[in-house]
């Protein structure tokens, strides 16, 4: 059972990883804009910080991935699930921190094309595959890789992919429900 809810777990953070940078791929202005809103970071540092972001996302996704699929040493995968638990994390306190400092007025998330609002839901959105990165990262010897068992790892990777879109869409459908059940701006 726990090789399972490792397996999903996994898959789940692989795919949040990969969607948010997907996203900040197709909208490379969406995340410096929402930077500029928030008025954290200095304007200079927000083109290399966004880029920054972007690549990050896009290098933890893909360890992740190759360190399941290639059957990795589970220190290695520990390590990257842990590094994914922090990233994801840190957005969810940020987010905390810019959704309890707004003073009330909304600002875009910056996670994705859509302009999604800071909200309990998007800290959520982060807070959760964190906690699933952080968990898993304690118990990476049961995720299960394609070559012990091609069938276990598909019955945890759709059900991570299906957890990553709930989640991704979570937001945006809390705000504009029938936005999000036509697919809103994400295209998913």
């Amino acid at each position: 059972m726990i090789e399972a809810l490792a397996g999903v777990a996994a898959a789940t953070v692989a795919f949040v990883l990969l969607i948010a940078f997907a996203e900040h791929l197709l909208s490379p202005r969406s995340l410096p804009a929402a930077l500029i809103a928030h008025g954290t970071v200095p304007r200079r540092l927000v083109r290399p910080l966004a880029g920054a972001v972007t690549a990050v996302e896009g290098a933890l996704a893909a360890a992740l991935v190759a360190a399941v699929v290639i059957d990795a040493p589970r220190a290695v995968l520990t390590g990257i699930l842990a590094a994914a638990g922090v990233v994801l994390a840190s957005y969810a306190a940020y987010t905390h921190r810019l959704l309890r400092t707004a003073g009330g007025r909304a600002v875009p998330c910056g996670c994705s094309r859509a302009d999604t609002p800071v909200s309990g839901w998007v800290v959520l959105r982060a807070g959760v595959p964190a906690a699933l990165a952080l968990l898993t990262a304690l118990r990476a010897d049961a995720v299960v890789t394609p070559a012990e068992s091609a069938v276990r790892f598909a019955e945890a990777s759709i059900p991570g992919l299906v957890f990553a879109v709930l989640l991704w869409v979570l937001p945006e459908a809390m705000i504009d429900p029938d936005r999000a059940l036509e697919g809103g701006s994400h295209g998913i």
